[in-house]
């Protein structure tokens, strides 16, 4: 694949690609790897003469199939799988004058048709020097992005720690993983990458808001200091181990908490204290209880600004369905149903995950809550909460209560209600949709999701990428929400959203995970008091 890329950004008028995996040819094409490809059947042989036959016969197959390399051949042809059969073909099926490239190294020794390639002049050249190849490739990837297939297509498998090596490798030597997905290629990713979204915050703040400038980071991880020390410090970003001690940084005006769920309250309680603006993300807590004292020590400073960091409000599609809601073009909105579904990992990050996230409707579901009152209005008060829930690819999730696939349903006292999904087991990648029910009509969210404009027509039918993550779908939002929040705390401009939202979904949320667990209704008074008796056995 990387060859093709790199044959794609050299300008080759065609390239074609042949192989014994239909998937992986399939793959190239569809994802602009190549524009044609052949399925090599492989055939059997006894003898080194029969292997040579076969060989020839499979380069004529190619050439034959391909209009522009039918009488004369390929220009090039780059071997790169190692395999004899596979270089015999190569020099079969490259025109006189032109060039064979050995990239992979299979066997060190094994029969060639010399013959073939010296009458033909056909050169063989080896690919085992990469002197000065990576600035070159970094170049590429810079600079020649319209040319350039998306390199990240190709890490179908990603594995997080240095713990995880062995695995992945034992997935790379597969060529279809436990649930037939194609593997490709397998990234072991380090553990260290600023704590993932504190990473992206700190990145977001740093080069995509104009108005803040980033002055300090904390981490107490040493993997997270180093990556910070790369990619931060350059920039005159003071690093700190110590929490404490980095909201004493001089000049600080705002924090941004971006840790772990678990000390979220305590890190926004001291930035508070220290009379800073803070950006938390979400959950504040998976409490209820401490969430409101958070809150009510941001309240009891109204100078400062308190977002919790509800990701999906400040998305453009649906700021535009919000707006077209409150205009009320689909008559009074009553129902809202809306999912959030993660691709699935298989390398159990989700288990992992899970032990400390606070249950699947705490952490997942928590943003289609959010999404429920903001579009059924505030003032919605809940009446009663309802889940169920299923281990279909994680049956080790049970030991903290929690599940891979959820659903649960919300009843309001004004009359409205709210269905919401979850699950993180969707195998082609992210799609979080929303849909609102009007008296007169419905607003629909990435109902359809698509990564770019791209769409391609073939044989098979019609296909489309689509986000891998949650972040690459709500990227953009993350910087508008930076930016917002900056704005806001420089002009003293109110934010879009208040801070109570944040314990009335944690407050539902809650209440579903314990539902899931009791096999029970949760009931709340017209007060939103949840009342006694309906309390989860847990």
């Amino acid at each position: 694949m990387l060859v093709s890329a790199v044959a794609k950004v050299c300008e080759a008028q065609t390239v074609v690609v042949a192989d014994i995996d239909r998937g992986r040819l399939d793959f190239a094409v569809r994802n602009g790897f190549a524009d044609a490809y052949y399925h090599i059947h492989p055939r059997q042989h006894t003898n080194e003469k029969e292997a040579v036959q076969v060989a020839y016969e499979t380069a004529a197959a190619i050439l034959k199939s391909n209009s522009t390399t039918a009488n004369a051949g390929f220009d090039v042809t780059f071997e790169c799988t190692g395999a004899p059969s596979s270089t015999q073909a190569g020099i079969y099926a490259t025109r006189a004058g032109g060039r064979v490239v050995l990239v992979g190294m299979g066997s060190p020794v094994y029969t060639i048709p010399v013959s073939a390639a010296a009458l033909r002049e056909v050169d063989l050249v080896g690919s085992f020097r990469y002197a000065h190849t990576y600035p070159q490739c970094i170049e590429i990837v810079m600079r020649q992005e319209g040319r350039l297939p998306d390199l990240s297509k190709l890490i179908t498998h990603t594995f997080d720690g240095l713990d995880s090596v062995q695995e992945a490798f034992r997935m790379a030597a597969k060529s279809r993983d436990d649930d037939g997905r194609l593997v490709l290629k397998v990234m072991v990713r380090s553990t260290g990458e600023g704590g993932r979204m504190g990473a992206r915050h700190a990145l977001h703040f740093l080069h995509m808001t104009p108005r803040a400038n980033l002055a300090a980071v904390f981490s107490p991880d040493d993997k997270e200091l180093a990556w910070a020390a790369r990619e931060l410090e350059p920039y005159g970003v003071t690093l700190y181990r110590d929490y404490d001690e980095m909201i004493k940084h001089a000049g600080l005006e705002a924090v941004c908490v971006a840790t772990a769920t678990t000390v979220h309250a305590e890190q926004s309680l001291k930035a508070i204290a220290a009379d800073l603006h803070v950006l938390c993300e979400k959950p504040i807590s998976t409490s209820v209880e401490i969430s409101t004292s958070v809150i009510e020590a941001a309240k009891r400073r109204p100078h400062l600004k308190f977002l919790c960091g509800f990701s999906r409000r400040f998305d453009a599609s649906y700021r535009d369905a919000h707006d077209r809601v409150a205009r009320e073009d689909v008559g009074r909105a009553c129902v809202v149903r809306s999912q959030t579904g993660d691709r699935t990992r298989p390398d159990g990050y989700f288990v992992g995950y899970s032990k400390a996230s606070g249950g699947i409707f705490v952490d997942a579901n928590i943003h289609d809550i959010d999404l429920a009152l903001w579009f059924l209005g505030e003032g919605c008060t809940v009446k009663s909460c309802y889940a169920i829930g299923i281990t279909a690819l994680h049956p080790e999730m049970k030991q903290w209560g929690d599940v891979d696939n959820g659903m649960g349903v919300i009843e309001f006292w004004n009359g409205k209600m709210a269905y919401v999904y979850s699950t993180r087991t969707f195998p082609h990648g992210q799609h979080d949709q929303t849909e609102i029910i009007g008296t007169s009509g419905k607003i629909t969210v990435n109902a359809q999701p698509q990564a770019n404009l791209v769409e391609i027509a073939q044989n098979d039918g019609l296909h489309r990428e689509i986000p891998q993550t949650y972040y690459d779908r709500f990227r953009e939002a993350f910087v508008t929400e930076a930016n917002e929040f900056t704005a806001a705390c420089l002009t003293g401009a109110s934010l879009p959203f208040g801070i109570d939202t944040a314990i009335e979904a944690l407050r539902i949320g809650e209440a579903l995970q314990q539902s899931l667990q009791s096999g029970q209704v949760v009931r709340f008074d017209q007060g939103g008091k949840r009342l006694e008796g309906t309390k989860a056995n847990l």
